[in-house]
């Protein structure tokens, strides 16, 4: 037998002992890899043994004692409709064997039984079972991609958006509604849930820390009430950070409803799960466009803080109106540019720039210098994952923990220049002059394998790696066999494939989370690299 086929198991229904073994010597057991499972020399026997083990294939013979084998089949068809069945019959009428066929039999052979007749039977019915079998691994192959892969493109997207860079937000709200997520309200407010002590928490968990966050969720899901609209997905940006973005039409519940939530939730999360948290909850905020810049000023507050309890931002000495208006996604971007390039003149300026324009609005006011220093420090480490830097080779950057770095500077000068030489430091390890250009085209992979839904283009890519346009795309073919387009519209088609196995999902949808603004393109490019089309696929899933 072919270890790698599927084996399927025969059943013999035939009162003679003898046509018994001589079916039994005329079957090529291994090269079809099949095997004899029972025999019976009636219905009754039979239909008892089938019951506790159903067999792939029956050979039944129509003529026996008691039932008979034409009762017999319409039981088998009506019960076991997966049974393949071959029947085995003295009856040559026509009448009697298109009787058969509509009662389920996949063929009638007639005796004697000619063993090329039987062989050809028995292979048909293998290849169908073969078929079948097939279609069943890809559609469970299919249902565990779906249930990995639509929560993770939602963690991804709904991370984009915190981000506040890489693509388009209006494009990205799209994509994140695709996923029946609604985020369309008056008001917002973010919840950063911290767990304290991760590391002891993993060493708990062991390998699967996944889990955490899945008991996490499961509390959660638990305690707040239906009528409280959230959405909740794991940090891409701390290990031991989880997100909760909340929707509100009357702005004025937002303080108390979100402090008897959150009080709840961090009881039931140490009571059930053993787990410690902290939670930070940002100002409300009046679009959802705004989610960047108040989970950058939230999201630093409780660093290593080792207690379990709920802070507001509001309840801060930060003053009135915090510094959204000197940090945002765009001075942030520019300063990880001037990082990569290992632009120390260029951080220099932004640096001083910033505080300079920090001093004319708050003066020696300490606590604004340092939310500002935060901000920065929180947009490096929320982009230094993707950075993948190195010392000198040897073992990841780390950055020093937030609040005993800060608590260092007493002045707003020694803040300044504190932040500078850390920011030179990142630098001086982050020369993307120094990278091997395998490295670099592996970051490629890696980030198209994590953000093919966004506008990817040739020249974006080239220019976020500081490349020339034609030299990257001739390097990239060279590493990965295939050009950046191709390479780009085979990851796309592979994630539509797990999105399409969700059978309320529209295919015009798919066709914009995984990245095709033409529905009418994305169907002729998903038949040409997967030899069916949409609905096929669909049908099959």
């Amino acid at each position: 037998m072919d270890p790698h086929k599927d084996t399927f198991n025969v059943f013999i229904v035939e009162d003679e002992i003898g046509v018994r073994r001589s079916l039994i010597g005329k079957i090529k057991w291994d090269e079809l890899n099949i095997r004899l499972m029972g025999q019976a020399q009636n219905a009754e026997e039979a239909y008892e043994a089938i019951k506790v083990h159903p067999p792939d294939i029956i050979l039944l013979d129509m003529r026996m004692p008691g039932m008979g084998g034409m009762a017999f089949l319409e039981i088998l068809n009506k019960e076991f409709p997966l049974i393949k069945i071959i029947v085995l019959s003295g009856y040559s009428d026509f009448e009697y064997a298109k009787k058969a066929i509509v009662c389920g039999a996949s063929d009638y052979l007639l005796k004697p039984i000619i063993k090329e007749e039987l062989e050809k039977a028995l292979q048909k019915v293998v290849d169908e079972l073969g078929i079948r079998m097939k279609n069943r691994k890809e559609k469970i192959e299919q249902h565990i991609l779906l249930n990995q892969s639509v929560p993770l493109l939602k963690r991804n997207l709904l991370n984009t958006m915190l981000q506040g860079s890489q693509m388009d937000t209006h494009n990205l709200l799209e994509k994140i509604e695709l996923m029946d997520i609604n985020l369309r309200f008056g008001h917002y407010a973010l919840a950063i849930i911290n767990v304290i002590d991760y590391e002891a928490v993993k060493s708990f968990y062991g390998k699967n820390t996944a889990l955490v966050f899945f008991a996490i969720e499961n509390v959660m899901a638990e305690t707040i009430p239906h009528t409280i609209h959230f959405v909740g997905f794991k940090s891409e940006f701390r290990e031991n950070e989880y997100i909760c973005i909340h929707g509100f039409d009357d702005p004025s519940e937002i303080r108390e409803v979100l402090a008897g939530i959150y009080q709840k939730v961090t009881d039931n999360i140490e009571t059930y799960n053993k787990t410690k948290i902290n939670v930070s909850i940002s100002r409300p905020f009046d679009s959802i466009m705004s989610t960047h810049p108040y989970y950058l000023e939230t999201s630093y507050l409780w660093q290593d803080k080792e207690i379990s309890r709920i802070a507001f931002y509001d309840d801060i000495d930060f003053g009135d109106a915090g510094l959204l208006h000197l940090w945002n996604a765009e001075k942030s971007g520019l300063l990880m540019d001037n990082i990569k390039q290992n632009d120390r003149k260029a951080i220099v300026t932004q640096i001083q720039e910033l505080f300079a324009e920090a001093g004319k609005q708050y003066g020696e006011e300490r606590a604004k210098y340092r939310e500002l220093a935060a901000q920065i420090y929180r947009a490096v480490e929320m982009n230094l994952p993707k950075m993948q830097l190195s010392v000198r080779g040897q073992s990841e950057y780390s950055l020093p923990r937030f609040h005993e770095w800060i608590d260092s500077f007493e002045l707003k000068d020694d803040m300044k220049y504190g932040l500078i030489q850390l920011l030179d430091d990142i630098a001086e390890v982050c020369n993307t002059s120094n990278y091997e250009t395998k490295n670099v085209i592996q970051q490629a992979r890696e980030y198209m394998d994590r953000c093919f839904y966004e506008s990817l283009t040739l020249e974006s890519m080239a220019l976020k790696y500081h490349m020339n346009r034609t030299y990257f795309s001739e390097l990239f073919k060279q590493e990965t066999g295939c050009s950046f387009k191709k390479y780009l519209i085979q990851i796309r088609i592979e994630k539509a494939k797990e999105l399409l196995a969700e059978k309320d999902m529209k295919a015009v949808n798919v066709a914009l989370l995984v990245g095709f603004n033409d529905p009418i393109y994305f169907s002729n490019v998903f038949k040409k690299y997967t030899g069916r089309t949409i609905k096929e696929f669909k049908e099959n899933a």
